[in-house]
């Protein structure tokens, strides 16, 4: 297996970002833990190294993957920026849906939100997924 050097975020690459989520999809479900701070965040953990951290607190704007940990342990992902402040970490949304946006923050749009509802699966098949229902 190859292992990283360490990244500044320039550095990072679509390659490094497809081998950190191969690296995880890949390991067996052995050594696999899930915290889950209720109605704030599941963190996924591999022995003692963090994976990522999936943030779901109704007070966010949407649900997303932040940190998300390279094999090496270094975050790859990024929250809020000061001049982008509507990105999070690893995130899904979309603007201008029935008039209204939910990937701005700051705009004069009408904003939505993305709400989490409820876990479907954690873990499953020997791998670690982790399905959310999200409104």
């Amino acid at each position: 297996m190859r292992t990283p050097k360490a990244f500044t975020w320039p550095d990072l690459t679509r390659r490094d970002f497809l081998f950190t989520a191969v690296v995880a999809a890949t390991r067996g479900a052995d050594g696999m833990r899930l915290e889950d701070t209720k109605g704030t965040k599941l963190s996924a953990y591999y022995g003692s190294r963090p994976l990522f951290e999936y943030r779901y607190d109704r007070s966010r704007p949407k649900p997303y993957i932040h940190p998300l940990f390279l094999p090496n342990g270094d975050p790859m992902s990024r929250d809020g920026l000061k001049d982008e402040v509507h990105h999070h970490g690893l995130m899904l949304a979309w603007s201008m849906l029935d008039g209204f946006d939910f990937w701005g923050e700051t705009n004069p749009a009408p904003h939505g939100q993305i709400v989490h509802q409820s876990f479907h699966n954690r873990v499953q098949n020997g791998k670690l997924e982790i399905v959310a229902l999200n409104h």
